[in-house]
């Protein structure tokens, strides 16, 4: 079973890290469109990457798996990926690109301020938002890791539950049949 876990989440991992670089290679400037499609995609195949690791498990268990044992091999293959990726995020922030953060905000910034524009906003409203925006920070050090890591495990937690409710054969509803 680990094994399975293992496979599926490396997969996600090596997904998720490819989908990071695509956006990076693309760099911010990018269209909107693939900017939201490919971590889109790469989300619905890191669903199904989670749903076939219950399903090869379930099928060493004579295709009977209870939910609990389910829920745990979605959440560990979603896990898993989860670390490739935030490790990924990390080393691009710091080690590869320490630039790139600096370069999203100021990305982020002249799209906001073309997008306000276009709205028609005040100068005094445009220019609260955007010192707004200037004054956070975008950099990926180690309390972001943690708080990525602590939002995944609670989005994947609940994907998982998703994922273990669909593919789980009920055994009681079949021992009563």
């Amino acid at each position: 079973m680990k094994q399975i876990i293992g496979k599926y989440g490396i997969m996600g991992g090596i997904l998720l890290i490819l989908s990071a670089v695509i956006i990076y290679v693309l760099g911010m400037g990018s269209s909107w469109v693939l900017l939201t499609i490919i971590p889109l995609v790469t989300y619905i195949v890191l669903i199904y990457l989670g749903v076939l690791s219950v399903r090869e498990v379930r099928s060493f268990t004579n295709n009977k798996i209870e939910f609990k044992m389910a829920f745990g091999t979605a959440l560990s293959t979603l896990f898993i990926a989860l670390i490739f990726s935030t490790l990924f995020s990390y080393l691009l922030y710091n080690v590869i690109d320490p630039e790139y953060a600096d370069k999203i905000k100021i990305e982020t910034i002249t799209k906001t301020e073309q997008r306000l524009e276009k709205a028609g906003l005040s100068d005094e409203k445009m220019e609260e938002i955007l010192e707004t925006i200037e004054s956070k920070d975008f950099n990926f050090d180690f309390k972001k890791v943690v708080k990525s890591i602590g939002y995944g495990i609670i989005v994947f937690g609940i994907i998982s539950l998703i994922i273990a409710a669909s593919v789980k054969k009920d055994l009681y509803l079949e021992e009563n049949q």
